[in-house]
């Protein structure tokens, strides 16, 4: 984060937040049920191909630790880690498809 986008950011916290929007887009907060929910209603498949490229990842990642952050995703919304952790992993699991499956 630059110091530019800290400067944005406490000139929209004194702005009324019906006038954030137009102006300062990407800086509003975004609520994180927004990404609980989906995966705590989908379960594995929310988080594709994560589970599709479990042998691949088990080279590099600790898939005991990846397997604990998903049940505990799946049964809370209040420590935002977990997800964030499964989120980062799921982008390289995308990363080591085949460019056939990940096309769609």
């Amino acid at each position: 984060m630059t110091g530019k986008y800290f400067l944005r950011k406490k000139i929209v916290n004194k702005i009324p937040a019906a006038l954030r929007k137009p102006f300062m887009k990407g800086l509003e907060k975004t609520s994180l049920c927004v990404d609980f929910e989906p995966l705590q209603a989908h379960g594995k498949k929310a988080v594709w191909p994560l589970f599709e490229a479990w042998d691949q990842l088990s080279e590099w990642f600790d898939m005991k630790q990846v397997e604990s952050d998903f049940q505990a995703v799946m049964i809370s919304t209040g420590d935002v880690r977990p997800l964030r952790r499964l989120q980062a992993v799921q982008t390289i699991a995308s990363r080591l498809l085949p460019a056939s499956q990940s096309d769609g």
